[in-house]
């Protein structure tokens, strides 16, 4: 929001100082102290009187050169420019004068600290003179005369300030509703502004109020749609099972009579079914993760219990694919949660790690505790000794169905389904997924949840 002002600002000075640069461009006829008006006619004519006829009483006063002090030094000269009384000690005062007089009207010439203004004045007698005046900027910055003056500063700040405030507050709620839907939260909305709500007359109406209605209506269709497919996805999946049970029935009849070539085929029926079954399942978690809110019933769960009750069956699947799974694991690290979820969701991340393995090779599981910025953490740390991820597609694998080309392709055996669950069972914890490549290969997920501090 900050830098949006500054843009605004800075655009609006930006534009205001070409047309200061356009008008300032010729030479300078008029004076540039935008706080005076018309009285500073009179004021000019008035004190011009008066040191005219100081002069004519009785020659040049002694405090002539310093009439205001530091800010103003004033002289008087003919009407060809030949100083009579002070010397302001600026080229140009002559032929200012003069020019003055041949005009009869004020004129003005700027330096670059000062402008000096000549102000053409009669005694009674014909006889003309000229007045001069040396007048300093009131601002460092004023360099010849082409800033405006302190007022029309402040006043062009103020402006400026409240119109990128109302242009960048409607923006940064319009940001954050996005930013809420990237992340899963479709039920985010932009709220209406003060503007809108209390002055309509003022904020109602523009392309500001338009676009967060129209954020609304897309928001608003994006949630149905993915509610219709969530629904769709699980009443498929329920669907499928009736089906798949009598296949599995009707399997086991023709096994019973069916000869020996024919078993082949029919075991061949039989693993195809169990993948069948294996994805529905998957497709069912996933559909019962998405539809959650929160946890229903959570509890203080001692996180080692659940890497050692799930070992012992992943080193035997590790052992069938002729890899391995090792363990360290930190005793009292206790999170909040739902034990049956995160024992899914490692279950999920580590069987992964199996698949990609290769015979040799080792799945690692780490359990810890970790403090960042004086939250305590604790960390269940997968990593393989497969091929990776390249590193543009490691978020993308966190999607359902989505598996990589070549390395990780359906024949591996996976749907692509598992990382997705444990995704959303460690958000559900208020946790993060993350996954990253090793520095000698292979994939490292890691899932941290919110610990509970040792003692409480």
């Amino acid at each position: 929001m900050i830098r949006l002002i500054v843009k605004i600002f800075l655009a609006y000075w930006f534009a205001a100082g070409m047309v200061v640069l356009a008008v300032n461009i010729g030479p300078h006829e008029h004076m540039h102290i935008p706080e005076l008006t018309d009285a500073l006619h009179a004021s000019l004519e008035r004190d011009a009187r008066s040191v005219l006829g100081s002069y004519l009483r009785g020659g040049c006063p002694k405090d002539f050169q310093e009439t205001d002090g530091a800010t103003n030094r004033v002289a008087l000269t003919t009407a060809d420019g030949t100083i009579l009384c002070g010397d302001l000690g600026a080229r140009g005062t002559a032929s200012l004068a003069a020019a003055a007089a041949r005009a009869g009207e004020v004129r003005v010439s700027s330096y670059r600290d000062f402008q000096i203004v000549a102000f053409p004045i009669r005694a009674d007698q014909p006889k003309l003179y000229v007045f001069l005046i040396l007048n300093r900027y009131r601002a460092p910055m004023q360099l010849w005369g082409m800033l405006p003056g302190s007022i029309t500063d402040e006043v062009s700040l103020s402006v400026t300030l409240v119109m990128a405030i109302l242009v960048a507050l409607p923006i940064k709620r319009l940001r954050a509703m996005t930013h809420q839907i990237g992340v899963g939260n479709l039920r985010a909305r932009v709220k209406s502004s003060f503007l809108s709500r209390h002055l309509p007359f003022l904020g109602a109406g523009d392309d500001l109020d338009g676009l967060a209605i129209d954020f609304n209506y897309m928001a608003g269709r994006i949630e149905a749609l993915v509610d219709a497919q969530r629904l769709l996805l699980r009443d498929v999946s329920h669907e499928l099972r009736s089906p798949l049970a009598r296949v599995n029935l009707a399997l086991e009849l023709a096994r019973e009579e069916s000869t020996e070539s024919a078993r082949a085929y029919l075991d061949r029926i039989e693993q195809e079914t169990e993948k069948l079954n294996d994805l529905i399942s998957q497709l069912m978690d996933l559909s019962y993760m998405e539809m959650m809110n929160g946890l229903a019933h959570p509890e203080d769960i001692e996180l080692s219990l659940i890497v050692l009750d799930l070992l012992p069956d992943l080193q035997f699947e590790a052992e069938a694919n002729g890899c391995r799974v090792t363990a360290h694991v930190a005793h009292a690290c206790r999170a909040r949660g739902d034990r049956n979820l995160l024992h899914h969701a490692l279950e999920n991340v580590t069987r992964n790690a199996i698949r990609y393995t290769p015979p040799g090779g080792c799945v690692s599981i780490e359990l810890s505790a970790e403090d960042k910025n004086g939250l305590k953490q604790a960390v269940m740390r997968v990593s393989d000794s497969g091929p990776g991820v390249p590193e543009k597609e490691l978020q993308a694998i966190l999607t359902p169905f989505y598996r990589v080309d070549k390395s990780r392709h359906s024949a591996s055996g996976g749907f692509g389904i598992g990382l997705a669950i444990a995704d959303r069972t460690i958000h559900l914890h208020n946790g993060e997924l993350r996954v990253s490549n090793g520095g000698s290969g292979g994939l490292i997920v890691e899932m941290v949840i919110p610990a509970i501090p040792v003692g409480v």
